[in-house]
């Protein structure tokens, strides 16, 4: 799953307009994997589902989205996406369809571990009464 992902569909986001960006997430030890993936073929296709409750409304926020390895991909990709909500009975009549505008993930695993450096660390200075 590690590599880039476009975002083909979702169901409506709460922005006025979708930009055209991407986004880089380091998933060590991340429990997205575990939990947030609803159905992935690992090569073309992963479907994405989250839900968070807002104390603004009292109701369920839910983010489904699918995933894409390309901005424009086959049909045969998508059908398959497609026959999973189906079978789940979901109303893919709600998701917006960004096509070839879609916003990117980028998924990479980091191959060390860091931590921070003890102490503090300063540059040093040469001031100008330091002659």
């Amino acid at each position: 799953l590690l590599g880039y992902w476009y975002a083909y569909a979702t169901t409506p986001l709460h922005l006025p307009v979708y930009q055209r960006r991407c986004a880089s997430y380091n998933v060590v030890n991340n429990p997205h994997f575990q939990t947030n993936i609803l159905f992935t073929d690992y090569d073309r296709v992963t479907i994405t589902y989250a839900c968070t409750f807002n104390h603004w409304s009292d109701l369920y926020d839910v983010k489904l989205r699918i995933l894409t390895r390309t901005r424009t991909p086959l049909t045969t990709t998508l059908d398959k996406a497609f026959a999973f909500l189906n079978s789940i009975a979901f109303p893919t009549k709600k998701l917006d369809f960004f096509q070839a505008e879609a916003y990117c993930f980028e998924w990479y695993q980091l191959k060390f571990n860091t931590k921070p450096r003890p102490g503090q660390f300063f540059a040093p200075h040469n001031f100008v009464w330091d002659h």
